[in-house]
């Protein structure tokens, strides 16, 4: 059985030279990071795993003055840490990322936390699923679990049994929150991005308050699948609703109260990054619709998702894995939506380039959809400008043939 920690015990979990994985969105172990930051115990550690904007939000700094963050996703704790040379970003794909954690990675400790134990001895991790299983695939990491009784056990998810852990921590505290605004700024984009959806389709769909806005806008259909990294509250009323049957995620995004409607409800599956974004799992789906949002998309349909004003703002994490699942599905489409007016000429720096241009087949703003499937680049860009903001088409059309000219 794993051994009971105090409070005394944790700041000696972690040793100069390790590197620990700290599990993110419900699974982050609030009691033990801050008994960490209290103590700011781990100089010379890294810590890796995925911080979610939003819903978690750790600094290296925090821990220790010379502790460091490796991670392939940036949170605003992370993006403070990046221009203090704290963070190790990974220009790595999230189903990269877990095959990586679960291999090769040099990472002596975990720490998670999950619900208490059930009859069988089982602990479920809750509503968050995704990289954790790497880890626990492993026999080479000190496992630290928190056990929280409100966490809520999965009907559907994934378990450890306690006699795995190493270590637990008995702590009873608030999971972490996410929270969308309401109301929908260009209600254009959403719209003409739900048309693309049909009955039976399996759609994946991003985070934030504009994909939120086309799952609203799903009500009506039926027999959908919702399957992809993250499930909130939009998502869930489709399957309370009836429009959606099932959803498979690895992370629910909301409050607590959520959090508990989610774990108990018939049709929803917890699965780990492996098959959320796995290529074995999704290249078999068919009519895979995968919908997600860009910073700016260029007229030769390539797409920068990580930088806003001159500075890295995210990374690319799951995206690039769903684009192209969708492109190789029997139906599928690989589409990117944002406002009109963030349809460049050019994305001004390669290295800013997230999504290559083979990789998108559509596009959608507010003045329509753009079908790049088939299409020329000249073809391609004209599409492409005809759904630009109608006061910059003349700049972008210019701005294209001198492209054009000097590439020919």
């Amino acid at each position: 059985m794993p051994r009971e920690l105090d409070r005394a015990d944790l700041s000696a979990l972690a040793r100069p030279g390790d590197t620990v994985f700290v599990a993110g969105g419900t699974a982050e172990p609030t009691a033990i990071l801050a008994e960490w930051r209290e103590a700011r115990c781990l100089n010379g550690v890294t810590l890796t795993g995925l911080q979610l904007p939003g819903l978690n939000d750790l600094s290296p700094s925090d821990f220790g003055d010379t502790c460091r963050y490796r991670a392939n996703f940036l949170s605003p704790g992370l993006r403070r840490s990046l221009a203090n040379d704290a963070v190790d970003l990974m220009p790595m794909h999230h189903a990269a990322y877990y095959a990586w954690l679960a291999k090769t990675a040099p990472v002596n400790l975990a720490v998670f936390q999950v619900a208490p134990p059930d009859r069988d001895g089982l602990c479920n991790l809750g509503p968050c699923t995704d990289l954790l299983p790497a880890i626990l695939s492993r026999s080479d990491v000190q496992l630290v679990a928190q056990l929280n009784q409100r966490l809520p056990a999965c009907r559907d998810g994934v378990t450890v049994p306690l006699d795995r852990l190493d270590a637990v921590y008995r702590a009873d505290t608030a999971l972490p929150e996410f929270r969308i605004d309401g109301g929908d700024p260009a209600p254009g984009i959403s719209e003409n991005a739900a048309r693309l959806v049909d009955d039976g389709t399996t759609v994946q769909i991003g985070i934030g308050k504009l994909p939120d806005q086309v799952l609203s806008r799903l009500t009506e259909r039926r027999r959908l699948t919702l399957h992809g990294g993250t499930v909130t509250a939009s998502a869930l009323a489709l399957l309370e609703q009836g429009a959606a049957t099932r959803i498979v995620a690895g992370v629910a995004l909301g409050d607590e109260a959520f959090y508990a409607r989610v774990a108990a409800v018939l049709g929803m599956e917890f699965r780990p990054v492996m098959v959320t974004h796995g290529v074995t799992v999704l290249s078999r789906i068919e009519q895979f619709v995968a919908i997600n949002t860009a910073l700016e998309v260029d007229l030769f349909g390539q797409a920068n998702c990580e930088v806003a004003g001159g500075k890295l703002r995210a990374g690319f994490g799951g995206i690039n894995d769903f684009l192209r699942a969708a492109q190789n599905s029997s139906g599928g489409r690989s589409v990117l939506m944002l406002p009109a007016s963030r349809i460049v000429a050019r994305i001004g720096n390669p290295g800013l380039v997230s999504i290559q241009r083979g990789d998108v087949d559509t596009v959608v703003t507010e003045h329509g959809m753009a079908d790049l499937r088939g299409r020329s680049m000249q073809e391609r860009a004209a599409a492409l400008i005809a759904i630009a903001a109608p006061d910059r088409r003349t700049d972008l059309e210019t701005g294209w043939k001198q492209l054009r000219d000097r590439l020919a």
